[in-house]
């Protein structure tokens, strides 16, 4: 591992944090790109300043993204069927959806990559299994399930102490033949108190 990737991972297993990405800003400040280095700090400086100083900072922040909107982005993994979702935020994409037309194996995408690549605290997954996705989850603040199968073993992976989901919000929309009863009742027990779910019976 690079010193590029090992500060990347130091910012994906923190994503909470700013520490990580302020020292990655400096380490793109020291290797050539002021541009990343500088959106980084400002984006983080937004969120902690007062309203008028933070106007100023957004506004240099739009600046930045404008130029090198396409440049950033084009550095995340172009896999088929994943969608990075903007906005930006402290410095980086945090939200990634993977859309049905994920390729089925032996064509799958390593699940690693994306996890690697930003700190993604919101994921999206609509009509694939989840069960490549469960051990990349534990920073995962939102998550959704949109059709997706779920097993009783997903849902117990999902739900171990091992993996440590802490999410503010989970919800799953599908149809209840698509969910195992089991599991539906397993996620209610350990995510009831931030869960959204529309299990419905299509006859």
């Amino acid at each position: 591992m690079n010193e590029r990737d090992a500060l990347m991972r130091a910012i994906c297993d923190n994503p909470d944090e700013d520490t990580p990405r302020l020292v990655f800003a400096d380490w793109l400040q020291e290797n050539g790109d002021q541009a990343r280095a500088e959106f980084i700090r400002v984006q983080i400086d937004a969120v902690r300043e007062r309203p008028r100083r933070r106007r100023t900072l957004l506004a240099r922040a739009a600046e930045l993204l404008a130029e090198h909107r396409e440049r950033w982005l084009a550095e995340l993994p172009d896999e088929h069927g994943w969608v990075w979702c903007e906005p930006f935020r402290r410095g980086f994409v945090e939200e990634l959806l993977v859309t049905s037309d994920m390729p089925t194996p032996p064509h799958d995408p390593d699940t690693a990559l994306a996890f690697v690549a930003a700190p993604i605290v919101t994921f999206v997954i609509g009509e694939n299994t989840i069960r490549p996705w469960i051990r990349h989850l534990r920073h995962v603040r939102t998550l959704t399930l949109h059709d997706c199968p779920l097993t009783l073993a997903d849902a117990v992976a999902i739900c171990s102490p091992d993996l440590g989901m802490r999410p503010t919000r989970v919800a799953i929309h599908a149809c209840a033949q698509n969910v195992d009863e089991g599991a539906a009742e397993l996620i209610r027990a350990r995510f009831g108190d931030v869960l959204d779910a529309h299990i419905e019976r299509v006859e």
